[in-house]
């Protein structure tokens, strides 16, 4: 009777240990299924700065409308609200963001603005009024009004148009060029 019961012990023993491999190795294949499902697939990143309005995504070299529109916004706000003595910092911020190839240019363009802005004392406040976004060719063309001050007195004021073109380079975004445009440009 020892020996039969010692053989049903045995048995119930070889039964759950052959059920728990069998869970196992359904398991590793369920988690290498996993795996190289997620291995293959493009995940899309959510960004929500502090300074941004709305939520931006990027995926793979995607990215979505409201990305170019707020990043349309900072630069357009960095680049046209500015005095003489906040220009150079100003500068040096979009200066990090833009594209390796197109730096010197744009900072060529960006030292010129400032030295006309130091020599006429000028101070201009931009005001936006919409942002046109261009997903396929990553631009913003930004409208707003822009007042300019000369000592402290309002000399002029005119709706301005900038067209912002982005490169989006290994997970960033990056600005290729600043450029107004003129009503014959369009």
């Amino acid at each position: 009777m020892e020996i039969r019961y010692s053989k049903e012990i045995a048995s119930r023993y070889y039964k759950q240990r052959n059920i728990a491999i069998i869970i196992g190795m359904i398991m590793l294949g369920i988690n290498g299924v996993l795996s190289l499902s997620i291995l293959g697939k493009r995940e899309k990143t959510v960004i929500v700065p502090a300074y941004l309005k709305q939520t931006v995504w990027t995926q793979g070299e995607l990215v979505s409308a409201s990305y170019i529109e707020e990043m349309s916004r900072y630069f357009s706000e960095l680049l046209l609200d500015s005095t003489p003595d906040n220009y150079k910092y100003k500068r040096d911020v979009i200066l990090r963001y833009v594209a390796p190839s197109y730096h010197n240019i744009v900072e060529k363009q960006l030292i010129e603005e400032e030295q006309k802005m130091r020599k006429s004392n000028l101070t201009t406040d931009f005001v936006i009024k919409k942002i046109i976004v261009n997903e396929k060719n990553y631009q913003g063309l930004v409208v707003g009004n822009l007042v300019k001050y000369v000592a402290g007195q309002r000399v002029s004021e005119s709706e301005e148009k900038i067209l912002i073109k982005f490169g989006y380079e290994s997970g960033i975004m990056m600005v290729r060029e600043f450029k107004r445009v003129i009503e014959n440009d369009e």
